[in-house]
């Protein structure tokens, strides 16, 4: 007599988060680094991470700015804007962070801010 039985196999959830740097201003561009890591803190490469920067113009009024990367091998992204004259710089948050088979996991920061 034969015996079957049915083994399952459950892929482990692959987990990925942002760590958020402050910005860094020079007159009227500004630069702000992101890191993807996973639970162990090792950097996610290829995943794209999607992000906001939000300012004020020099009428007071609020604007926002979308911005797309990807990884590096070592997980980080730089996004570099340069702003309308008279802005001020609010921040820069983190939106959205996807990779194929992964989860993304928001730090309780997903936001930057401006040194200073």
């Amino acid at each position: 007599s034969q015996t079957s039985s049915l083994v399952t196999v459950t892929a482990p959830v692959l987990q990925m988060t942002a760590a958020v740097y402050p910005i860094l201003v020079d007159g009227r561009k500004a630069s702000i680094s992101i890191d993807v890591f996973d639970a162990n803190g090792s950097g996610v490469a290829g995943a794209t991470v999607q992000g906001r920067w939000t300012y004020l113009d020099r009428r007071g009024r609020t604007q926002t700015i979308s911005e797309s990367g990807i990884t590096n091998s070592g997980g980080g992204v730089t996004f570099n804007e340069t702003f309308p004259r008279g802005a001020t710089i609010q921040n820069f948050c983190v939106t959205n962070v996807t990779k194929t088979g992964w989860t993304y996991v928001p730090a309780p920061i997903t936001c930057g801010w401006p040194l200073g």
